[in-house]
């Protein structure tokens, strides 16, 4: 999940004058700064950023030089690394939210749930590892899109585990089951195929590691890839 935004500056006027460009780099789940630990490049741009004292990094003007995309490299922290590509036409600064790992530790009120995809149900326990995973949440409101991705999408790890969330913005109202959790799919990108898993309930404000299949009565953290239907 990335987007541009304008930018209110207010340090030296020389800094200003020899700003080429800006990342903010964010947890996408608190929304928080990430200022230290991770490695941020700008294609297109020779030298390194700096962090300022809002935990934005900064590149400073190379001539007229301008970067084509922004790689993050997370290293050890529980974030998905990324590239996000830049636009001639973007502004001087840009967002950057950055996916959880499984190793995420959610704090408490955020909705998550970790689990594992594997192949198939029958034969061998085989992971699905390097999917993109995200959830889809149903809306209240009847509409033409009543799915609602939540972005930016994780990935799966070498066990196929994985760990995803939910956050709606203030103007979303998302359907509820009679209990008072989120109606919610899994979704998953893998082999250039999209597919969606049925639907299951999500408690708000907690982190799952289990969910309840409709028609069975015994909870379970395991999604089947063969079992997902092919979303558009």
């Amino acid at each position: 999940m990335s987007r541009t935004f304008d930018a209110n500056w207010s340090p030296a006027p020389a800094y200003v004058r020899k700003m080429a460009f800006a990342a903010e780099i964010v947890d996408a789940v608190t929304l928080e700064p990430v200022r230290s630990g991770i490695v941020v490049t700008a294609r297109g741009l020779r030298n390194k950023p700096f962090v300022n004292y809002s935990g934005v990094y900064v590149w400073l003007a190379e001539g007229n030089a301008r970067p084509t995309a922004i790689d993050v490299d997370t290293r050890d922290l529980p974030y998905e690394p990324t590239t996000q590509s830049v636009q001639p036409i973007s502004g001087l600064v840009v967002r950057i939210a950055l996916a959880p790992r499984p190793g995420h530790e959610f704090s408490d009120g955020v909705t998550a749930l970790r689990g594992t995809l594997i192949e198939r149900r029958i034969g061998p326990r085989t992971p699905i590892v390097g999917a993109q995973v995200w959830l889809r949440w149903i809306d209240k409101t009847p509409s033409m899109m009543p799915l609602v991705d939540v972005v930016p999408h994780s990935y799966t790890r070498s066990g196929g585990d994985f760990a995803v969330f939910a956050r709606l913005a203030p103007d979303q109202t998302a359907a509820l089951d009679d209990k008072g959790s989120l109606r919610v799919r899994l979704g998953a990108h893998f082999r250039n195929t999209t597919r969606t898993s049925e639907e299951f309930a999500l408690p708000e404000g907690r982190v799952s590691d289990e969910r309840k299949v409709l028609g069975s009565s015994t909870p379970t953290s395991v999604f089947i890839w063969n079992e997902f239907q092919l979303s558009p």
